[in-house]
């Protein structure tokens, strides 16, 4: 979203295993320091007519923006996904925003609004690291966005050589997660008894969908007797989450090792943006086929048929869109 940035910086921390504490990612983007030259520029996000867009505002951000919008020590809202629009070259101020739902892409029939909230540009967020400052226009739907719907977002901004002038561009959000989506597969035995259950997790295009496994329910089977509890350590079955996020490629895994018991039926519960999914894998010491391959969730997003791309800037007014 930075046409200055020509590398990044990337660095990467996690707890030694066992732990359910996930790693730490941290991106390094040096391109405060490089002075823009040429016309203003503009670059929305969601990018015009991307699919696929998550619904809300993931958790973990630092700063998080979100806190602008509630008292000091009040709970963060629970919002959509970000909207932002970033100028380089002049600085935004006086920002106006709307985010209008459409039944169609690229046609403003039936289009109803949807309440927003506005981290206005210019304001300064306090960290424990510093004072940072909100230099774009972002603001968010004051609840999570549907599944696979149309939008259009409207900012009404003055920014530079620019003058005040409109910007609108069209969204859609993904798909909402079913039991359909999951499939499982369950390995051999390895040579201490660990077997190796693998999830993939796509929409109903087959494109890896991110999502987090957050339970297993289990019930063993010894000798045609189940036990119903969730096992222990030591002598009795156990699980182990090995990879609880899914991969790029839509991917979960975690270990059983049944330790005499014939049969195992699980309840695994996994989650994405807004709502909980559980689905039953049954482990047996024979294991069951292959992973099923997805296309890569880093693959191109495909865009919304006859999504509006252009901006509807003042007359006389032009700013380069960087796509």
């Amino acid at each position: 979203m930075d046409p200055r940035l020509t590398s990044i910086g990337i660095g990467h921390a996690s707890e030694p295993e066992p732990s359910t504490v996930l790693p730490t990612w941290v991106i390094d983007l040096a391109s405060r320091n490089r002075p823009w030259t040429g016309p203003p520029a503009v670059v929305a996000y969601p990018g015009p007519g991307q699919m696929r867009v998550p619904l809300k505002f993931p958790s973990g951000e630092v700063p998080d923006p979100r806190a602008a919008l509630v008292t000091p020590g009040s709970p963060l809202p629970d919002t959509g996904y970000p909207i932002t629009l970033h100028f380089f070259g002049c600085t935004p101020q006086d920002a106006e925003v709307h985010l209008f739902r459409s039944i169609q892409a690229g046609t403003r029939v039936g289009e109803t609004e949807v309440p927003v909230a506005l981290v206005p540009p210019g304001l300064v967020l306090q960290t424990p690291t510093g004072d940072r400052p909100i230099e774009m226009v972002l603001f968010m739907a004051r609840m999570p966005l549907p599944p696979m719907s149309a939008f259009r977002a409207e900012v009404t901004v003055t920014c530079g050589t620019l003058g005040r002038a409109t910007y609108s561009w069209e969204f859609a959000t993904r798909a909402t997660l079913k039991p359909a989506n999951i499939s499982s597969v369950v390995g051999r035995p390895d040579l201490e008894g660990w077997q190796t259950v693998t999830l993939t997790v796509s929409d109903a295009d087959g494109v890896a969908m991110p999502v987090q496994g957050t339970r297993i329910d289990a019930e063993f089977r010894f000798e045609n007797v189940r036990t119903g509890s969730t096992p222990a350590t030591g002598g009795a079955p156990e699980l182990d989450w090995t990879e609880r996020v899914s991969t790029v490629d839509g991917r979960l895994r975690f270990r059983i090792r049944m330790r005499g018991a014939a049969r195992a039926d699980l309840k695994v519960t996994v989650e994405d943006d807004t709502v909980p999914v559980t689905v039953p894998v049954v482990v047996e010491a024979t294991g069951s086929g292959v992973p099923r391959q997805v296309r890569s969730s880093l693959d191109p997003f495909p865009v919304m048929p006859g999504a509006a791309e252009q901006w509807i800037a003042s007359v006389g007014k032009t700013a380069v869109f960087g796509r």
